[in-house]
């Protein structure tokens, strides 16, 4: 970390380490003075990192969308619902632990798949070449996904 600082660097990233180690280089920076740019990659992002890391990971960057903290999105979102059903059964199915982000990555490729596979069944058997193109096909003309729980193909 002193090396690290004693370089003046202009920005630091920091790739996917445990949480603990997130929160305190992240903090250990702040604390020692550090007030350039910090990213960090989605794996650390969570509201347990932004909870205990506090004003230290104030400002930080890292690639993470609305599901992380789907309470603290207007009521117009129209994720909202969606993310917040996703937590609410999570945490019920896994006793208490919410989930991290890449669950709730997971939940975006779910609600893709949900919307995609009707469409790719109705062109081709599932195992065959001809399935995998539909489904390919399908995946990307997704529309709505999350706002519209019927998300259709076009």
């Amino acid at each position: 970390m002193l090396k690290v600082l004693a370089a003046n660097p202009d920005a630091i990233g920091r790739g996917r380490v445990r949480q603990p180690a997130a929160r305190f280089r992240t903090w250990a920076l702040s604390s020692r003075g550090y007030k350039k740019q910090i990213y960090h990659n989605h794996g650390t992002v969570n509201r347990e990192f932004i909870k205990v890391g506090g004003k230290a990971v104030e400002g930080a960057i890292a690639p993470t969308g609305p599901l992380i903290v789907p309470e603290d999105l207007p009521d117009d979102n129209p994720i909202k619902p969606v993310a917040l059903d996703f937590t609410r059964r999570y945490e019920q199915t896994i006793r208490g632990r919410q989930p991290q982000c890449f669950r709730r990555l997971q939940l975006r490729w779910l609600l893709l798949l949900n919307a995609a596979v009707p469409v790719a069944l109705q062109k081709a058997k599932p195992g065959t070449p001809e399935f995998r193109r539909a489904l390919r096909d399908a995946l990307e003309n997704v529309h709505n996904v999350g706002r519209d729980p019927t998300a259709s193909t076009t």
